[in-house]
């Protein structure tokens, strides 16, 4: 809650260093520093109903036109956002057009990568499909591309297909905990020992890059090879790899 706060406050009040001793004082001035004002604010991935009864009433309401747009994968969280302008609306799955154009973007959006080989692309669309044209499962199997080279999708695409489509039934972690593990595997040793540091810092924490390339750097996983590059730079290209 408190950092929720603070977020919102440095936006508002483009002050970056809004330091008060409890959350009462937090959440005042907000609504003070929106009181009168037209606003528009989103809140990301909401998971409980007790965290908007708890902010919500840091926004006023003056009839004037202001929207809260809240975003949540939990069917009890968005009835708990009821009021007298309350519309939910539940996003649709993809088509499977849609899907597969996700799945490019999402291709597309990885460094120096290039489409999966032509002849391997009736596997991908059958892979897709068996996404059920949820997104966050497409951009999952998306995330392959930049682990697995041309050569072991040639050796494993058929396995990969078998456990897509033995897994897709159960939950969305337990249908693709085999995808993520096989990526994981493909990773180099060092980038699997910089993920796994990771796990250090709080869940939905904001990590600062140069903080955790410095981390990295202190543990030695960061290693230079004889190009006179330094250690920083070195950090960042596994960061970037691990993107």
């Amino acid at each position: 809650m408190r950092q929720m706060l603070h977020q919102l406050l440095s936006i508002i009040t483009q002050e970056k260093n809004v330091i008060y001793k409890s959350n009462e004082e937090l959440a005042d001035l907000l609504r003070r520093r929106l009181m009168g004002r037209r606003y528009l604010i989103v809140v990301d991935d909401l998971w409980s109903t007790d965290s908007w009864e708890e902010i919500q009433r840091c926004f006023p309401e003056d009839s004037n036109g202001s929207r809260i747009l809240v975003t949540t994968r939990l069917q009890e969280v968005a009835i708990s956002t009821g009021g007298s302008h309350n519309d939910s609306v539940n996003l649709p799955f993809l088509n499977p057009n849609e899907s597969w154009e996700l799945f490019n973007l999402r291709i597309l959006n990885y460094r120096s990568l290039s489409m999966p080989p032509m002849k391997l692309e009736g596997i991908w669309r059958h892979i897709v499909e068996y996404c059920k044209g949820l997104p966050l499962a497409i951009v999952i199997v998306a995330g392959l591309v930049q682990a697995i080279n041309e050569s072991l999708w040639e050796s494993q695409s058929k396995d990969m297909e078998k456990i897509l489509c033995a897994t897709v039934t159960n939950s969305l972690v337990d249908s693709f905990s085999e995808i993520l593990r096989l990526s994981y595997n493909h990773l180099p040793n060092v980038l699997r020992v910089c993920f796994l540091y990771l796990g250090v810092f709080r869940e939905d924490s904001a990590i600062p890059m140069k903080k955790l390339i410095r981390l990295w750097i202190a543990e030695g996983f960061v290693k230079v090879e004889e190009n006179q590059r330094s250690l920083e730079e070195v950090g960042e290209d596994y960061l970037k790899d691990l993107e």
